[in-house]
């Protein structure tokens, strides 16, 4: 027993350097340019200095761990894209050493590929766009993985108390890793049912009681805590895309809303705007997966049938609700309109469950291995396609941030070039959004759009465009109210920037007319 223990010890060492250096590998190919450059426009330039949204948005554990940070360092939160970058590959390679873990990949080629799908995953290139808080929600997906971990390794009432707990500390940094944890509870009780040989109908129901409760008892600790912070803080809940308000509307939307998350299973991204984690030729190596997935599966609950009726009913019910899991987030929201690619984040964990099912073919041992290359070489190409879309999209980004802020630059230049400008006059900007016919977008750069690396007008109509003007301009005027100027007949007949007359002194205020609309 003492040598297994230590051999289990000594391989779980292994597991965890290898997940650490391969997230590494792959984090660097994937993310370098984003990890070496300063980025901020939209939230990344309004939450530099914090965590963002916190206890209005259900984010009970996200508001505690900013707390605890500004304590530990007595400075505040900061969107250092080098620090924050390097942590996240680290919670990146625990977060696939888990999951090696639950699944018990023997493979240095399965865990290399695990590791990769996490960190290249496009809902990380996005999160990267969100520099301030990037590492707390990767903190969020480590802490989603190991709610099931734990369940596994300690099965009792304690293991499955522990799990619940870490899944509820997850759901409160960020509701979207939920789907994430449930995943990998159903591959935790796969796993659990193909080594385990106590096929007794008492030992399953107490292996499904475990599971279940670790899920609804997660679910009901977050509701607890969110509501004990809220009380604390004096807070409300806001109205973000459903998942703030989870749980506060019963049960019946989001009974309705199950069948949705089947078809964007089938069909993902199906009538859902800008959240594709699956673009390109990634959407032919996912349908592949799929086939591969379901090729693996069916035998695998033929031979479990054959062992035990009971065992292969469970594990025909994880193939059943696994769909379900890694789309709930179309359960979570009410509305797709304005859904964000980090809301989608659990769908990468649809290409997991691949070097689980290769290594438990049943096929003879030839084709067990043909297999498992075929395998192997299909997520392989899905990584590689990952870490050339996230230089993609990081490029692109790179690319705009420095054209606007050459954009900007020369508006300052205009305001201040103004006859008559003194910088004690007030800057009133009068219109919603700016409007310039040769601001365009760069042939090429805007297929694939991924958020928050979005296209070149996010940063001229992102709601932080003056503060974006303040951090890489150094221009902060003191603002006038625009509404002040919205009925004023010389206002009026401005033209709108950058034409000849769009900059005037009025009234002893700067008044930049951006567009027509107010």
């Amino acid at each position: 027993m003492y040598l297994g223990a230590a051999m289990n010890t000594a391989n779980q060492k292994q597991r965890l350097s290898r997940a650490l250096l391969y997230s590494l590998l792959f984090g660097l190919a994937a993310h370098g340019l984003t990890l070496t450059n300063v980025i901020a426009f939209h939230d990344n330039v309004h939450y530099f200095f914090s965590v963002g949204a916190t206890y209005s948005s259900g984010r009970w554990f996200l508001g505690v761990l900013g707390s605890l940070f500004t304590r530990f360092f007595g400075a505040p939160n900061c969107a250092s894209p080098l620090f924050n970058g390097l942590i996240c590959l680290i919670l990146s390679g625990l977060s696939a050493w888990v999951l090696a873990e639950i699944l018990d990949v023997r493979s240095r080629s399965g865990l290399l590929l695990l590791s990769g799908l996490l960190v290249a995953s496009p809902a990380v290139a996005g999160l990267f766009g969100y520099m301030f808080t990037a590492p707390y929600y990767l903190l969020a997906q480590l802490l989603s993985l190991s709610a099931a971990w734990v369940c596994q390794r300690r099965p009792d009432a304690l293991g499955a108390g522990a799990g619940g707990f870490l899944l509820a500390l997850s759901i409160g940094i960020y509701q979207s890793y939920l789907p994430m944890g449930l995943c990998a509870l159903l591959l935790a009780f796969a796993q659990e049912l193909c080594r385990d040989e106590d096929s007794r109908a008492r030992a399953l129901l107490l292996r499904v009681a475990r599971y279940t409760g670790t899920a609804i008892g997660g679910l009901l600790l977050y509701f607890l805590f969110n509501r004990l912070f809220l009380h604390l803080k004096g807070a409300a809940l806001d109205s973000y895309m459903g998942i703030s308000q989870m749980g506060q509307n019963g049960l019946l939307p989001y009974i309705r809303r199950i069948p949705a998350a089947y078809h964007q299973f089938f069909f993902p991204g199906d009538g859902v705007w800008n959240v594709d984690l699956f673009p390109d030729n990634v959407r032919v190596l996912y349908y592949l997966c799929q086939i591969l997935m379901a090729a693996l599966w069916l035998p695998l609950i033929w031979k479990l049938l054959r062992a035990s009726a009971a065992k292969g009913i469970c594990i025909a019910l994880v193939l059943l609700c696994y769909p379900l899991a890694a789309n709930l987030i179309y359960v979570m929201c009410g509305t797709y309109n304005e859904m964000h690619l980090l809301m989608v984040c659990s769908l990468i964990m649809v290409f997991v469950p691949l070097p689980f099912l290769a290594e438990h073919t049943v096929l003879p041992k030839p084709g067990n291995k043909a297999v498992q290359r075929i395998c192997a070489a299909v997520l392989a190409l899905v990584c590689l396609s990952y870490v050339r879309f996230d230089n993609f999209a990081h490029t692109r980004m790179a690319v705009y941030q420095t054209r606007s802020i050459e954009f900007f630059n020369r508006m300052v230049l205009r305001i201040e070039s103004t006859e008559g400008y003194s910088p004690e006059l007030p800057v009133a900007y009068v219109g919603n959004c700016h409007n310039v016919e040769t601001f365009q977008a760069v042939s090429g750069f805007d297929r694939d759009p991924l958020t928050p690396l979005l296209g070149h007008e996010a940063f001229l109509y992102s709601y932080s465009w003056q503060e974006f003007v303040s951090f890489w301009c150094g221009f902060s005027p003191t603002e006038a109210d625009p509404a002040a100027f919205r009925d004023n007949a010389e206002v009026a007949a401005m033209p709108c920037y950058p034409a000849d007359g769009s900059i005037r002194i009025i009234g002893g205020t700067v008044v930049v007319k951006l567009s027509n609309d107010n």
